[in-house]
């Protein structure tokens, strides 16, 4: 997949003339008192992208959504997808609550994104072999972002901003006593997840990609991740 957004500037009509092979999965932000804005949206994102139904919709205000209006733009995606307007939907969020919500809400066939990375670990609270056999079994993908911290795990210059946050300190302490660089430790949280199906990431060049893909491959020595868990 491709990740995009109508307001990352003109990627939708960069991507509509390029028409690449990839997947690509787009944002809509819902107001709740006007339904007819989701279905605008979704029209002005098939025209820039010029195709005829979308991969994945994504609901990016979801947090902000009282119960009972979730509910209605739950119906609403699903009306979409059998229209064929799109081709599968979900929501973005913050709250790991909203992932343990699925386990008696009874939805199924969507996507959820949400952050994770080794110092915001509240959702290997619900990473169980159960929930992912369960997500599974209704077609639900959980997608986690921001597993570079925007880039601040990353870096370990002082140019860094947050160098001087303990938490940071701890981390780039670790991957020095490791002798593992830290998008190689950060890579290996992620493989705790047994839930996470994707994940998503910024780059700004082929060797950024390269650098992650062959980071991906290394097997760090045994670590309690835990520990870098910031509280």
């Amino acid at each position: 997949f491709i990740d995009t957004a109508p307001s990352y500037g003109d990627t939708e009509e960069t991507l509509g003339r390029i028409q690449l092979h990839q997947s690509i999965a787009t944002k809509v932000t819902v107001d709740a008192s006007d339904i007819s804005t989701i279905l605008k949206s979704i029209d002005l994102s098939r025209k820039r992208l010029k195709v005829d139904s979308l991969d994945l919709v994504v609901i990016h205000n979801w947090d902000v959504l009282s119960q009972s209006d979730k509910y209605k733009f739950v119906e609403v995606m699903q009306n979409c997808v059998l229209e064929e307007t799109i081709k599968r939907w979900g929501f973005s969020t913050y709250e790991v609550s909203e992932i343990a919500k699925l386990k008696t809400n009874g939805w199924r066939d969507l996507t959820v994104q949400i952050n994770s990375n080794v110092l915001d670990q509240r959702i290997l609270e619900i990473s169980t072999p159960h929930n992912s056999t369960d997500f599974k079994s209704r077609n639900i993908e959980i997608w986690v972002r921001s597993i570079f911290l925007q880039g601040v795990l990353l870096d370990n210059s002082p140019k860094n901003p947050y160098i001087t946050h303990p938490d940071i300190k701890s981390f780039f302490s670790a991957c020095a006593n490791l002798n593992t660089s830290p998008i190689e430790m950060c890579l290996a949280y992620i493989r705790l997840m047994v839930i996470v199906d994707c994940v998503i990431i910024g780059i700004e060049n082929d060797v950024q990609l390269n650098q992650i893909g062959s980071a991906l491959q290394v097997r760090i020595p045994k670590i309690d991740f835990r520990r870098l868990e910031s509280r």
